[in-house]
């Protein structure tokens, strides 16, 4: 029906109609637990960009966002030409080589996206991921759910993703 998954809340971008409206809440909900000022931010499965683009607006030296989706990425680069944020958007699949070539970032934003991974290659698969990205960047940003709608995965808790972030990636956990 032409709805963005995810919306795009800035000025001169109101033509972008989405289903979801949450945002701007994520973007400063991420700016208060941390500071981007003047960060290297890699925003993971960025969909049309609306973290990547607010992290940027937020201050940060240099934002990419990365999504499998061409479409959605092409909607993230004309909603950066619009605002001129000067975000680096890529078509790219997070796999092992994606890892692998992965630079060192002061934060990297992982929304929801893992819960896909999960379900097309396996736990074992995503918790490597999980640890393998998580070595290269300073902060985590990270959120999964075990049940959410399509991508739910299936025989897990909440608390078996915490536990699975415990065993996966070397960071103190904060909870919102």
């Amino acid at each position: 029906d032409g709805k963005l998954y995810h919306d795009l809340p800035f000025k001169g971008l109101e033509h972008f109609s989405s289903h979801r409206s949450r945002t701007r809440d994520r973007i400063e909900l991420i700016s208060k637990l941390v500071n981007v000022k003047d960060k290297t931010v890699l925003d993971i499965g960025c969909s049309v960009g609306g973290l990547s683009l607010g992290m940027m607006e937020k201050g940060a030296k240099s934002v990419t966002g990365v999504d499998y989706d061409k479409q959605s990425i092409a909607v993230a680069k004309e909603a950066n030409e619009i605002l001129d944020l000067k975000v680096n958007f890529v078509v790219d699949n997070i796999d092992m080589d994606f890892a692998s070539k992965m630079e060192h970032v002061d934060v990297c934003i992982w929304m929801s996206h893992w819960m896909w991974i999960v379900k097309q290659q396996g736990m074992e698969y995503a918790k490597q991921l999980l640890f393998e990205i998580s070595k290269k960047a300073d902060v985590l940003v990270f959120e999964s759910s075990s049940d959410d709608g399509m991508a739910r995965i299936k025989g897990s808790t909440q608390d078996d993703i915490e536990r699975w972030l415990w065993e996966n990636a070397p960071y103190r956990i904060i909870k919102r």
